[in-house]
């Protein structure tokens, strides 16, 4: 099984649930293949998350984020997408999703 994990922004949880949870996963062996799919909605906001990621030893994959707003739905929508598409998925993929907004996109694109 192969885990996708999407976390839309730089959460104040990052550390105590994204990284600590992804880590446990990939030191317990629970899935062949863990990628974070990150998302930032600026460069100084990337450049903090790649500080708070340093050390992470799953494949890191970004994405320009979006606020969560209906108008720039189209916008989230085709980051993610153009990002999914160079992502290899099948039954074995379980994609987890942090926020609510890009579950719906990824409902929508799935």
């Amino acid at each position: 099984m192969r885990l996708i994990y999407l976390n839309s922004d730089n959460t104040s949880v990052m550390e105590a649930q994204v990284i600590s949870l992804l880590e446990y996963y990939r030191n317990t062996n629970k899935f062949s293949d863990i990628i974070l799919l990150q998302g930032f909605k600026s460069t100084s906001e990337k450049n903090v998350l790649k500080r708070k990621l340093n050390g992470f030893k799953s494949k890191i994959v970004w994405f320009k984020a979006w606020p969560g707003y209906t108008v720039f739905q189209y916008f989230a929508f085709s980051s993610i997408s153009k990002v999914l598409d160079q992502l290899t998925l099948d039954d074995e993929t379980i994609i987890h999703v942090r926020a609510e907004l890009y579950g719906a996109i990824i409902h929508k694109y799935l």
